[in-house]
């Protein structure tokens, strides 16, 4: 076993064995819930949306895990019976403390073809536990969270070029990534693109796979509809340059 993993198994026991025979240094959990009013972060979803899984009704919320000396942090969601449930949590070896948000979602539809998804933000709970100099509460901004949702989506577009033809004009027009994906961004958005090209008739068929990012709102509202549709005509004009 090496030196540096000693020491810091030997500094855990330390801590761990002072934090449980000395009273004075343990320190009750400590909670506190407040209500949220008056926020509200609308997307106006297709329809036929896929739902993958831990997603809420197609969006993927950001996610992260990191550690940087003994220190944890971990950014999380996961959906809820009537919603989704956001934690942002700091812990070391002895110490832990985190904010959580529930996060309400109201569901309605006025025309055939989309969903409106509301997501409304409820309640606000933080804690401290753990040993004396407990950690600092971490921030996290609800509603920025909320609006940085990605979406990802399939679609089918027939050209009557032959599929190299079609490879070289997504390789001249967009910028591929190490990924063999290729990335597309205007004033809305950023969207990755991964294309699958066959033989169709006597052109191609070509099946997009794209994942929109960094999404702009317009006064919280987002729709998701009148993008997928941006992104079609994008694609369909590169296709036939």
């Amino acid at each position: 076993m090496n030196t540096k993993l000693l020491t810091i198994i030997s500094f855990a026991l330390i801590m761990l064995t002072g934090c449980a025979t000395n009273k004075a240094l343990l320190l009750p959990p400590k909670a506190g819930i407040k209500e949220i009013q008056g926020t509200k972060i609308t997307y106006i979803l297709p329809r036929d949306i896929e739902n993958g899984l831990h997603t809420l009704y197609g969006l993927n919320f950001p996610h992260y895990t990191t550690t940087t000396n003994l220190k944890t942090e971990r950014l999380s969601s996961h959906t809820t019976h009537n919603g989704i449930e956001v934690e942002k949590k700091i812990w070391d070896l002895t110490t832990s403390s985190g904010v959580i948000y529930t996060v309400d979602t109201q569901v309605t539809s006025t025309k055939p073809d989309s969903i409106i998804v509301t997501l409304i933000p409820k309640t606000q709970q933080t804690y401290q536990e753990g040993c004396d100099a407990p950690l600092l509460i971490p921030d996290l901004d609800i509603e920025k969270y909320l609006l940085t949702a990605a979406l990802s989506f399939r679609f089918e577009i027939n050209s009557q070029y032959p599929p190299d033809a079609v490879r070289a004009n997504f390789a001249r027009f967009l910028k591929s990534s190490k990924t063999g994906k290729f990335r597309l961004t205007d004033e809305y958005g950023e969207f990755t693109v991964k294309t699958d090209i066959t033989p169709y008739k006597n052109g191609s068929k070509i099946i997009i796979s794209t994942t929109l990012y960094n999404t702009k709102a317009d006064n919280n509202v987002i729709d998701v509809v009148q993008k997928v549709k941006d992104v079609k005509a994008e694609i369909q004009k590169i296709i036939n340059s």
